[in-house]
């Protein structure tokens, strides 16, 4: 199932793509330096080529340790112990060597919100002993801000004045844990008992709406644990 086939137009570009899935299919498998070799011939006279493929597989390979260095914002030191850190990865000690785990990781993390900057990589050829099976993976972060609030404040038709706010801590009592605040009151200026005047700063279409007659307004709190 490979790109390039027997019998098939000769196409370099093909031959490349041929090239990158054995890398992947083997760097996916618990081979973390595998490569190809690539060699081909053409005879033009009978419109034919012929080629070679070396495949380079290596040693295979397990996870022996997982590395992480965490940028702190400027001035302050870091929030994020390195236990939390990789109990967050999805790589972990042990585990065979796949290439598709250290990008899965590297989304993960930056989806967690708790990061500006997140690189994850195999640790340089320096660090990995020659001919070792174990290999070392490095977590490159640089933390975010962990607490954030944002206001929202506008008009709308049947809404009359509104106003949502809301706090996030992303590392709640420690160990990544997001605790959310969340309040919202709307109908201000039409509904009681808040309304101004005849209440005409509302659309006409907010007087026939019986759930505007009196303010309405919500608190939540949610607690999500990673």
């Amino acid at each position: 199932k490979l790109p390039l086939k027997k019998d098939g137009r000769f196409d370099r570009t093909v031959l490349q793509s041929t090239i990158d899935t054995i890398k992947t299919r083997l760097r996916d498998n618990g081979f973390p330096r595998a490569d190809v070799a690539a060699s081909y011939t053409v005879d033009t006279a009978a419109h034919r080529a012929t080629v070679g493929l070396d495949v380079l597989a290596g040693r295979s390979a397990r996870i022996g340790e997982v590395r992480v260095f965490n940028q702190p914002l400027p001035g302050e030191l870091p929030k994020l112990g390195a236990s939390t850190i990789q109990r967050l990865a999805l790589v972990r000690k042990g585990d065979i060597y796949r290439e598709r785990d250290l990008t899965d990781t590297q989304r993960a993390l930056y989806q967690t919100d708790l990061f500006t900057n997140v690189e994850v990589r195999l640790a340089p050829d320096s660090v990995q002993p020659p001919g070792d099976s174990m290999v070392v993976i490095d977590l490159l972060l640089r933390e975010n801000y962990l607490r954030q609030v944002s206001t929202e404040i506008g008009w709308s038709v049947l809404d009359c004045f509104k106003e949502r706010t809301q706090y996030v801590d992303k590392n709640f009592l420690g160990e990544a844990r997001r605790f959310e605040l969340t309040g919202q009151v709307s109908k201000v200026g039409f509904g009681d008992p808040t309304r101004i005047g005849d209440g005409n700063r509302g659309a006409p279409a907010i007087r026939d709406d019986p759930f505007s007659e009196r303010l309405n307004y919500f608190v939540s709190t949610g607690l999500r644990l990673p």
